[in-house]
Parts: C-alpha cells; sequence; structure tokens
C-alpha cells in the first residue's frame, strides 16, 4: 500500500505479511529508511508522554501498545478501580495477539506503565495527579464507553483549562475511538464546556480515529480475580484524520494519517461492526460459544459475507469506485474480515461481541446505519439487514442487562415496540415489516440445532437384560417364593412376565414398579416380609448393572442401537449440539459412553443426569433456559413416553 502526502513531502510503502500485521514496514521513499519506534520493547526511556483515558482491551491493547512501540511512556487512567490497582502493583501488562492462522506469537510485555483512578475533582487525589499527567502530555487518548463519553470529556475539559493555566499551551492533540460516528464534535463540545470557551489558547484538536482490532481481556469465569493480560489479533493498525492533526504528523507502522477518516470510519462501525454483531446474534441463537465456531456453520457465513457485500455494494455507490472499488472491497471481506472473524485463536466469545443490543439497535447506531445506507442506495437489497435487526432482537441472556429490558419490552409491548422506539422504524414500513417477518421466521429456521437423546433406548439397547431380570423376579413375587430360593420358571409363567415387563416398560421405570407388584401380592394373601420393597428392587438393580458390566466388557457392541452411532456421526457433522439426557447414574452413564466408543460426540457437561420422569422435563426446561434459547430451537428422541 503506498501513501503520498504532498504537504508533509513524505511517501510511504506500507509493507504488509496479512498473517502478521505486526511485521508491517513503513519506508519513506525520500529516505529509503524503516520508521521505528523508539522502545521496541526495549528499557530506553521514553521522551514523549501520553494519556490514555480508558484502560480496556482498545485503550491497553491498541493505542498503549502502538503508543509504547512509538517511544512514550504510557499513563492510563480508568474507573474500573481493580484493573488500575493491578496496573499499579505491575506497572506493566502483557499483550497475546492470534495471527489469521490462529497461531498466538511470543507475548508482549508493555512495561513502566502509570495508571490513575479517575475521578471527578482535578485539586485532590488522583484526579489531581491526572490533570498533572495532562499537563505533561504530548499525546491524549480517549477510548471508553460511548455511555462515559460525556464524563470523561467534561474531566478533560478541566485538565486542559489547567494545562492552560500552568502555561502549557503546546497543541494537543486527542485521538478519539468511539463506536460512533461523529462524536469528535460532541467531545470538543462537552470539553469547552468545561474549560471555558473565552480562551482561545487551549490549542486542541479532537482527531477522529478508524480502529479495528478486535481485542478483549480473556474469559471471565465466575469468581475469576480480573486480569490485565489482553488478547487480541495482530491487526494493530489505526487510522486517524490528518486534516485534524496539529502539527507534524505522527507516522508508525501501525499508525497511519488519512485523508479520507469519514468514509474509513463508515466502513468500519457499519460494515466490519454490523456483520461481527450479526455472526454474533445468529451464533447465540444457533447455539454457539465463540465466533470462530459460528464462522464454521454454513448457514451463518454466508448470511453474514451477503449481508457484508449488501452493505460494500452501497457504499460503492454512494462513494463511487475512487474510494471505494469492488476489488478492494472483495479483498478487504474475504480475505482480511472473515480471516480475521474465523481465527481460533482469538477465543471471541459471541457473548462479549453480542453486548448491549439495545444500543445497537438505535437509530444511529450499526444496524439502522446499514439500513439507510442499504435503503437509500439498493432498495431491494434489504434481506440480509433485515435479519441482522431481527437476530439482535431475538437475543437472550440473562448476564446482559440491556437483553432483559429488551426482553421485557418485547414481551409487554411486541417487536413492533422495538422497531418504533428503540430503532426509529415505522412497524408498517417496508423495513419494519421485512424485519417482522424475518424475527417471526428466524427461530424456526434455527429449530433443529439442539438434539437432546435419551440414552437407554435410543443409543444402548438394555431392554433384553431388563426384561429377563425382570421375569426372575416378579415369578418370585407372584408365587411369594423367597428372593434366595433358586425356582425354574415355566414357559406360561415366562410369557406372562414378558406381557407385563411389556405392558409396563416404555411408561414407568420397572423399579418403580415392584413395590406395586409385592402390594397386589400381599392383598392376595402372599406374607412378604418388611422392606421387601427395597430388597427386590435393589436386586433388580445390581443384577441388571453386574449384567451390562459383563456385557461391556465381551461384546459391548451387542448393546450399541443399530445405526446410533451412524447417527450421532451425521448430527456432527451437521454441526449440531449433541446432549444426553438420561436417569441413570452419571458414573455408569460415562463408563458406557465410553465403553461404546460414543464419548467423542459429546462435550462433559452436554451429559445430563436427571432424577426421574419429572427430573427430565425440569432438566430439560432447565437447560433450554441456560442457552438462552426457544423451545423450538430442541430437539428431544426418547423412547418412552411421558
Amino acid at each position: 500500500i503506498r501513501t503520498y502526502n504532498p504537504a508533509a513531502h513524505s511517501d510511504y510503502v506500507y509493507k504488509m505479511n496479512p498473517d502478521n500485521w505486526n511485521s508491517v514496514e513503513a519506508i519513506n521513499l525520500h529516505t529509503a529508511s524503516p520508521l521505528t519506534g523508539a522502545h521496541e520493547g526495549s528499557a530506553e526511556p521514553a521522551t514523549k508522554k501520553a494519556v490514555i483515558f480508558g484502560a480496556g482491551a482498545i485503550g491497553r491493547g491498541l493505542f498503549a501498545m502502538n503508543l509504547w512501540q512509538a517511544g512514550y511512556g504510557i499513563t492510563l487512567v480508568d474507573k474500573n478501580e481493580k484493573i488500575i490497582d493491578l496496573l499499579k502493583k505491575d506497572r506493566g501488562y502483557k499483550v497475546i495477539q492470534s495471527s489469521f492462522s490462529g497461531k498466538s506469537k511470543k507475548p508482549l510485555y508493555i512495561d513502566n506503565v502509570s495508571a490513575l483512578l479517575r475521578s471527578s475533582d482535578i485539586k485532590k487525589g488522583e484526579g489531581f495527579e491526572a490533570a498533572n499527567k495532562v499537563y505533561e502530555a504530548d499525546i491524549l487518548c480517549i477510548a471508553v464507553p460511548d455511555k462515559e463519553l460525556e464524563e470523561t470529556s467534561r474531566f478533560l475539559g478541566r485538565c486542559i483549562a489547567a494545562r492552560v493555566r500552568k502555561g502549557n499551551s503546546r497543541p494537543l492533540n486527542i485521538l478519539l475511538a468511539t463506536n460512533s460516528l461523529g462524536k469528535g464534535q460532541a467531545v470538543q463540545e462537552w470539553m469547552l464546556d468545561e474549560a471555558g470557551r473565552h480562551n482561545k489558547q487551549y490549542n486542541i484538536a479532537v482527531v477522529e480515529t478508524r480502529t479495528e482490532h478486535i481485542a478483549h481481556s480473556g474469559q471471565k469465569k465466575e469468581g475469576q480475580e480480573p486480569s490485565t493480560t489482553v488478547y487480541g489479533d495482530t491487526h494493530n493498525v489505526f487510522f486517524y484524520d490528518e486534516n485534524a492533526f496539529i502539527g507534524p504528523l505522527l507516522k508508525t507502522a501501525n499508525i497511519i494519517p488519512t485523508d479520507t477518516i469519514k468514509q474509513e470510519k463508515e466502513q468500519k462501525l457499519i460494515l466490519f461492526n454490523c456483520v461481527h454483531s450479526f455472526i454474533a446474534y445468529l451464533g447465540y441463537l444457533k447455539g454457539y460459544t465463540y465466533i470462530h465456531e459460528a464462522l464454521k456453520d454454513h448457514f451463518i457465513k454466508n448470511r453474514a459475507k451477503k449481508l457484508a457485500y449488501s452493505i460494500s455494494d452501497a457504499f460503492i455507490k454512494k462513494y463511487g469506485d475512487g474510494i471505494f472499488s469492488k476489488d478492494a472491497q472483495k479483498e478487504y471481506i474475504d480475505e482480511i474480515l472473515f480471516r480475521r472473524f474465523a481465527s481460533a485463536g482469538l477465543k471471541d466469545e459471541l457473548t462479549r461481541v453480542a453486548r448491549d443490543p439495545l444500543r445497537k439497535l438505535g437509530e444511529h447506531e450499526r444496524f439502522l446505519s446499514a439500513a439507510r445506507l442499504i435503503e437509500r442506495y439498493d432498495s431491494k437489497n434489504l434481506g440480509f439487514i433485515a435479519s441482522a435487526i431481527a437476530a439482535c432482537m431475538h437475543y437472550v441472556y440473562p448476564a446482559d442487562k440491556e437483553a432483559n429490558v429488551l426482553q421485557a419490552k418485547i414481551r409487554r409491548s411486541g417487536p413492533e415496540s422495538v422497531l418504533k422506539d428503540v430503532c426509529g422504524v415505522d412497524p408498517n414500513s417496508a423495513l419494519g415489516q421485512l424485519v417482522l417477518k424475518k424475527y417471526e421466521d428466524l427461530p424456526k429456521i434455527c429449530c433443529d440445532k439442539h438434539v437432546v437423546l435419551d440414552f437407554d433406548g435410543v443409543l444402548a439397547d438394555t431392554t433384553a437384560i431388563s426384561r429377563d431380570i425382570f421375569v426372575e423376579i416378579y415369578y418370585k413375587i407372584s408365587k411369594g417364593i423367597a428372593a434366595d430360593e433358586q425356582v425354574e420358571l415355566k414357559e406360561a409363567d415366562r410369557k406372562h412376565g414378558e406381557a407385563c415387563f411389556d405392558s409396563i416398560f416404555g411408561s414407568a421405570y420397572v423399579g418403580d414398579i415392584i413395590p406395586g407388584l409385592i402390594q397386589q401380592a400381599r392383598e392376595r394373601g402372599i406374607n412378604f416380609p418388611e422392606g421387601a420393597e427395597v430388597s427386590y428392587t435393589e436386586e433388580y438393580t445390581r443384577r441388571k448393572a453386574r449384567e451390562i458390566d459383563i456385557r461391556l466388557d465381551e461384546e459391548p457392541a451387542s448393546l450399541l442401537k443399530p445405526g446410533a452411532e451412524e447417527f450421532l456421526k451425521a448430527l456432527k457433522a451437521e454441526g449440531k449440539q449433541i446432549y444426553i439426557l438420561s436417569a441413570a447414574p452419571l458414573d455408569r452413564l460415562y463408563k458406557m459412553i465410553d465403553k461404546l466408543g460414543l464419548r467423542q460426540y459429546f462435550q462433559q457437561d452436554h451429559i445430563i443426569k436427571a432424577y426421574g420422569w419429572q427430573g427430565k422435563t425440569d432438566s430439560l426446561e432447565k437447560l433450554i433456559k441456560e442457552k438462552g434459547a426457544f423451545a423450538s430451537n430442541f430437539v428431544y428422541i426418547e423412547d418412552s413416553p411421558f
């Protein structure tokens, strides 16, 4: 990629390896020398200072890392007390990056980091220290959630006013990363409100950036302590608005000035964010955990790509071939976007990408911005963006507060109310009607994703063993013979016992029937000692388990239902989530699954113990709730009616 800036007399060629964006080399064609950072992993003292508001994954994993590599000393300011305390203690953090192929690079350690807890008072405590850091700063960055943007901007306004009062009126660029369009003007207004508009010497510039880095802070398990380590991909480039920047342009291999920031940012916020979120919502609806898993599903990948191309085509029509050419867009979507999303090394959780669905459904957010773009330039191609909006409206995740509010609104007033009140879309418009149709259809399309199987009678068959043991016990009970007495079954008695077994088998657990049989025998005058019910039931269970163990050791294949393994293979090939729901003890289930060679088809937590028939119903309801899915997304296969 070659860039030329005649005003700065700079002409650069960027040599890129798509498997490792850290290996990008920027060469100035006038000097033929590579641009390098001041301390690429070295202990050299930084001569320049950067203050970054927002110590999240983008603040630490993109802005801080790139500026640190460019020779800046780093100060991170955040309201997250736990993260700030850890950063103060360690004075640094690790960045672990995965390439497109999923391989992790050697961890990079960002050292000599200062950290401060953000407060509203710049006259005391850490608020005072933060104001001093702003006074000394050569560059500032803002990388906070949009909901914290005004509060952060106003705090910065007070800091900048103090900076000027102390005599520092040097130019100060403020790099801004947001997930919204056109926030730079609002940030500047908020800062000036606090600083006082009468002073013309602030000499500040709010500079919009385009960031496409995928980063997160690792998988957070319940009760797990927070970590400062950042996980991300190797696409560490960010672009900034060179026309807004004051003074000499900042250029490194990964920090790139551009004069088309509006279009660059639109592409990121509309195309990138929209497609990324669509994959997350569809993937969650179909039961996946990570983005890369969802992209292995052809149903999801095909629709996500078609959405990407529908947005891309609208961009080309809006801006012309000069900025967004068809060839460049195809390469961006196929070779960069989807290769990055498919990287297994990132372990990017769907719930991270899908969080805050109400915000994402906002009138000026990704989905509706894409819908308006397509509606204006390619109105016949609204189907896939309508599916994306509908998928977002189906997001049911109890740990996400916005998802709970969204679902409560839908339950109370229907999806039409979300379109009208949140999206700013008339439910009776062409787009509104299309979204409502997709909302109704999506669960039906995804309905067979989860397959729940009973074990005995569906995958394994122990019916013959159960019948033989039951017939013998039934004969003993009906004749009133002691349990340890040897008996000889007549053919007529056996057939009667088998008929009894067949009549109850499939409608109740055999062990639950034995007490009833003994009670009937007592009513006919046959004397049974106290505790006979327990004794005979335990005998049945013990003898059945022993006989199954013998068969598992000697001829396990005889216990496998014909076609069972072929069925499981087919389900797995289709990407189904497969579960076992059985009343059998878990240790016995595990043993049988292993002996029958079926372990490869089931995750450990997909083997579920139920307690009786009602327990199966309760367990199934619990599973559906845990997955945040619809009952229609599940198929339950059982050999007995209950």
